[in-house]
């Protein structure tokens, strides 16, 4: 890949391929100069249905939020990030314990047969195009940032469902985390606790207790429980595992040292 997607060269070299049409997947914004050069411009594949989750990360976004449903977009590049015109959609369902990597194969998969249907309805004549100004969507229009180290911080005032939701969706990256007692842990894996945790004392938010050789969490509205994690400088495990490990109590997690 070009350092410099402005550099002369690199135009040059592109230029000479005479093609009609690029396709860009997963790429670094493109200047005008180079989407702009091919007789049928630029066409670019994001995950997901725009203008639903426009932005660097709608894999995880979408389990974040809690979406049922997402999919994948063949739009036509323009000036500004992911605004173009809709080509073609497609859906694709979310499963209860989705996480970042399945829902990305998922997308992957239907992603390709969503390409190649654009490039033959092009070939035909058949491709329409729709802004997405004219594109309804489901509930309101939530936008999908780029991950970074603060929102990848889990908040344990967000209650369960959103807890649960943002550890499965940045799995297997970039990791969500919290800062513990025992330094920032990242947290891989979440779901709800099978049986009711019974817990005799004050609950504060983000105290962490043991529950049938599980580890969980105080969420306000609830307890989440941790599958799997990774503690400072060890490799991954069970929130069990960890649990057995420890000789004090869990104590209150997401608290700055």
């Amino acid at each position: 890949q070009p350092l410099n997607l402005k550099d002369d060269a690199f135009n040059d070299a592109l230029a000479q391929w005479n093609a009609d049409l690029f396709l860009v997947v997963a790429f670094r914004m493109l200047p005008e100069r180079v989407w702009s050069a091919p007789p049928f411009g630029t066409i670019n594949l994001h995950a997901s249905l725009l203008p639903q989750l426009r932005g660097a990360a709608p894999i995880q976004w979408a389990i974040r939020y809690g979406f049922k449903t997402t999919g994948v977009t063949t739009f036509s590049l323009q000036h500004q990030i992911d605004t173009g015109d809709i080509l073609k959609q497609a859906s694709v369902h979310l499963d209860p314990d989705e996480n970042g990597s399945t829902l990305h194969d998922k997308l992957l998969e239907r992603g390709k047969v969503l390409l190649v249907e654009t490039l033959e309805d092009l070939a035909k004549g058949v491709l329409k195009s729709t802004p997405q100004s004219q594109q309804d969507i489901d509930g309101p229009s939530l936008h999908a940032p780029k991950l970074n180290r603060q929102n990848t911080r889990i908040e344990w005032s967000q209650g369960v469902e959103n807890v649960k939701n943002t550890i499965n969706g940045l799995s297997p990256f970039p990791k969500a985390w919290t800062p513990t007692p025992f330094g920032d842990i990242k947290l891989i894996k979440a779901s709800i606790p099978q049986t009711l945790v019974h817990y005799e004392h004050t609950v504060e938010l983000g105290l962490a207790v043991p529950h049938h050789n599980h580890l969980c969490i105080w969420c306000g509205d609830g307890w989440v429980q941790i599958d799997e994690l990774t503690p400072p400088g060890k490799r991954s495990m069970t929130g069990g595992e960890w649990l057995n490990g420890l000789n004090e109590q869990a104590g209150i997690w997401g608290i700055d040292p």
